[in-house]
């Protein structure tokens, strides 16, 4: 334990320990001993080697945001990937796991195919990846408890419980029909699992304090960008607070957080959101700048005005105004968003 505080106060000035240091878990997990270890302001830094002792540390890096002098951190983790992303795929549950009911999920095809995975002092070993294009996403069933923990390396989104559902869009784009039960009571199937491992890819500075849940995860839209590839716009609850952001297809753009909460913006709600979309920079040729209004399956219209009274509209749930067209150069010109639904009743707008 005295390496694993050692290795932590040696991390850059922002990820080290802040006050004293208390254990939260340490055990053996297989062939490596694992320690977590939490500061006074709730950081967290995770240690693992092999347990033989000697060699050099395989994994050390905080779980937590650092917190200021006034503000604690919000949360803890509540599960996290031990070892590198590319290595054993062993997963600290949260300590005092039972031995057995514990399964991994993996995609095959159109359907889900759970593999059991053995559990060590809290650690389920060797975890298998969810799918090839998951950004290293591990989703482990407890059965015993119905508890389903999804984790990726790193700081990230997901290394939390899943405590509430997860709303794919179905193929043609919108909203399957009729409640679907939470997921703690239910396995995951395909679609659900795709939508967990798009979340897993937008590794934004916003989004890489672990989260001890996710209380729902529903796609609000999905389609092409005006820049290439196709993104999913998101919304989650996190127990703390309402995210939005839109994870690309395209692993190396991997997506983005909007500025502002989505607060009480369930799966069920009619909305839309705006952001600004742009040319690759490694691209030849000029920037090319768009503002990019997308909205769930009740929007029949949306309007944009920018900030010298001209208007943009244009039918149905998406649009995309091409900056260059009016004139405009760069991304920061302001504008409003208004949208209606069927019955021309207001559409609310994420901001």
């Amino acid at each position: 334990m005295r390496s694993a505080a050692d290795a932590w106060r040696a991390e850059p000035p922002d990820d080290r320990p802040r006050g004293g240091i208390s254990v939260v878990h340490a055990g053996r997990a297989g062939d490596r001993d694992v320690v977590v270890l939490l500061d006074e302001t709730g950081l967290g830094s995770a240690y693992a080697r092999p347990a033989a002792g000697g060699g050099a540390v395989e994994w050390v890096t905080p779980i937590g945001s650092a917190a200021d002098d006034e503000t604690p951190a919000r949360v803890a983790a509540g599960s996290l990937l031990l070892g590198p992303a590319d290595g054993p795929g062993d997963i600290w549950l949260g300590g005092g796991a039972p031995r057995t009911g514990y399964e991994a999920a993996v995609l095959a095809g159109d359907g889900v195919r759970w593999r059991p995975v053995e559990v060590a002092d809290g650690v389920a070993l060797d975890v298998p990846e969810a799918g090839p294009d998951g950004c290293g996403l591990r989703v482990v069933a407890d059965r015993n408890r119905g508890l389903v923990h999804a984790v990726r390396s790193g700081r990230s989104p997901v290394g939390a419980l899943l405590q509430g559902d997860v709303r794919p869009l179905d193929a043609s784009g919108r909203r399957p029909p009729g409640d679907r039960p939470r997921v703690g009571e239910r396995e995951l199937d395909a679609a659900q699992l795709r939508l967990l491992s798009r979340l897993a890819c937008v590794d934004h500075g916003e989004m890489r304090e672990p989260l001890t849940g996710l209380w729902y995860v529903s796609e609000l839209w999905r389609g092409e960008l005006p820049a290439g590839g196709t993104g999913s716009l998101l919304t989650l609850g996190t127990g703390e607070e309402n995210l939005r952001m839109l994870a690309s297809d395209d692993r190396d753009r991997g997506g983005f957080v909007f500025r502002g909460e989505a607060a009480g913006t369930l799966w069920r709600d009619a909305a839309v959101a705006s952001w600004s979309d742009r040319t690759d920079p490694a691209d030849e040729g000029p920037y090319r700048h768009w503002i990019v209004v997308a909205g769930t399956q009740e929007v029949e219209r949306i309007e944009v005005v920018l900030g010298d009274g001209r208007r943009i509209s244009g039918q149905g749930r998406y649009l995309a105004a091409d900056l260059e067209k009016y004139g405009i150069d760069g991304s920061t010109t302001p504008y409003e968003v208004t949208a209606v639904d069927g019955d021309g009743d207001p559409v609310r707008v994420l901001r």
